[in-house]
């Protein structure tokens, strides 16, 4: 809702700003799967988006004209164990209190400043550095029990596994560069279907769908429709590596 005043109270611009995130990630990468509201831990980022080519998540947590900075510097950090570049998209005002009150924010993050009164309402102010997560399993603990079951179709014997005899096998016996860009293409993928929807919503012109919630739009995120699914098949050489 934009910026109005209602018996004199002020009312956030919030939406606008989710607008003007969602069209600057589109710019940066249009095939890329984008999302509002993606849940990490107790955390939920305003925006997460994934790139479709390679390992480069993206988040963005907006502060609208009412929020407040309290839960800034946790949310931020659980972002960076997750996300490679994290961006805090911030209204002008709340920029301008940001640096009277001197609150620093970690050397990575980026800052994209909106600005409702000029053209360009979404402005790059510093580009966030990259956040490598070689040494960590960076997406792994967001597979479901599906997931993992799923990846081992194919396999020779697979059906005999418990769920905890396949993780242990996963970790124990798959490098760990593979089992990143499994589990990234994996979290990625159940995107795909309500990605495409919020692109077409746009498209058409439809702006309030486009930036609405899962809940709003009657997605279930956990049903990718039966499109998308993935199998370690595709990510290592040797076929019959569970049957050896």
């Amino acid at each position: 809702m934009s910026k109005k005043i209602t018996s004199d109270v002020f009312v956030s611009n919030e939406k606008d700003l989710k607008i003007e995130v969602y069209k600057w990630l589109l710019k940066k990468n249009e095939d890329a799967v984008i999302i509002p509201e993606y849940t990490i831990g107790n955390r939920r980022a305003d925006y997460i988006s994934f790139d479709d080519k390679k390992i480069n998540c993206t988040i963005v947590e907006i502060k609208s004209e009412l929020d407040t900075f309290e839960r800034s510097e946790t949310q931020l950090d659980t972002y960076s164990k997750i996300a490679n570049n994290i961006y805090l998209a911030i209204d002008k005002k709340q920029y301008e209190k940001l640096q009277s009150k001197n609150i620093t924010l970690p050397g990575h993050i980026g800052i994209l400043i909106f600005d409702n009164s000029k053209k360009k309402k979404l402005d790059e102010v510093k580009k966030a550095s990259r956040v490598d997560h070689k040494k960590e399993y960076q997406f792994i603990p967001f597979l479901s029990y599906s997931d993992i079951n799923n990846s081992f179709v194919g396999f020779k014997y697979s059906s005999k596994l418990s769920k905890e005899q396949k993780e242990s096998f996963i970790e124990q016996c798959i490098e760990k560069d593979i089992l990143n860009s499994f589990s990234y293409a994996i979290v990625k993928n159940r995107f795909i279907v309500e990605s495409d929807r919020r692109k077409s919503y746009l498209k058409n012109g439809d702006i309030d769908n486009a930036v609405a919630s899962s809940k709003e739009l009657k997605i279930n995120r956990f049903d990718i429709e039966g499109k998308y699914s993935m199998t370690l098949h595709k990510y290592i050489e040797d076929k019959d590596i569970l049957y050896n």
